[in-house]
């Protein structure tokens, strides 16, 4: 059978038919059937704590509740700062307690006495010139040199200071001591402790012990006697009391 000249064999037409179906084809670049499938995702591992702490920059509190526990965060400067915190602490306790000891030298107010309680030692007690002219302070002088050493004479009141009106209160008392039969100088003290010095009224009377019945008793008749005085001056009484107590202030004479 003769063939036409435009006439397409039959394996031509298949041929193309394959070309044609070939070129359908996805490429693999766009997820076609030979592309690989992506594996199965396996078991997912946790993610990583974020750290403890505060962030950059940001100052740890010196002190922080962490549970059931309470945490304090020093560094080099709060440290030293906490050193020399307790170190001011300590000296303050220190001069309270020395200062304290020191402030019982200040006497009370008009009317009463605080007596000055301080451990045997040297201190100094000097006669002054009383009142009532010269022959008053003879008679005063020769008493006051009848003091025996190792014995123990009564301080019937203590003075604020050393000031001119503590001196002439000084002179009242102990002149209107001794018209009472109750003889006693002016003499100037200072405290072992402080260093403080004020004019005490000083008996002449002597005891061998400072603690014994007769002191005692010696003293409550002074602090009796005071309550006169007070009466009449409204100054000092010669209150024989230390912090409510009943305690004779005795000096030793050396």
């Amino acid at each position: 059978m003769a063939k036409k000249k435009d006439s397409v064999a039959l394996f031509e037409v298949i041929q193309k038919a394959r070309q044609n179906q070939a070129s359908m084809e996805v490429p693999k670049w766009m997820g076609g059937a030979d592309q690989p499938s992506p594996p199965e995702p396996g078991p997912q591992e946790p993610l990583p704590r974020p750290p403890v702490g505060n962030p950059a920059g940001a100052a740890e509190p010196l002190v922080a509740v962490v549970g059931d526990r309470l945490r304090l965060s020093l560094n080099y400067t709060s440290c030293a700062a906490v050193v020399m915190g307790l170190a001011i602490l300590l000296v303050g306790a220190f001069a309270l307690g020395w200062w304290g000891g020191a402030g019982r030298d200040v006497p009370e107010k008009p009317g009463g006495r605080l007596k000055d309680r301080t451990p045997m030692g040297r201190h100094v007690l000097g006669g002054t010139k009383p009142p009532g002219g010269a022959a008053a302070t003879k008679k005063v002088a020769a008493g006051a040199s009848e003091r025996q050493p190792g014995k123990w004479y009564l301080v019937i009141q203590g003075l604020t200071g050393t000031a001119p009106g503590d001196l002439e209160e000084a002179r009242r008392i102990a002149d209107w001591c001794n018209q009472r039969k109750e003889p006693a100088t002016v003499a100037r003290y200072t405290s072992p402790r402080s260093g403080k010095q004020r004019y005490i009224v000083w008996s002449l009377k002597p005891f061998d012990s400072p603690i014994g019945e007769p002191a005692k008793q010696y003293g409550a008749a002074i602090e009796t006697l005071g309550r006169s005085y007070f009466a009449q001056h409204k100054t000092y009484d010669f209150r024989q009391r230390s912090g409510g107590k009943f305690d004779p202030w005795f000096e030793v004479h050396r």
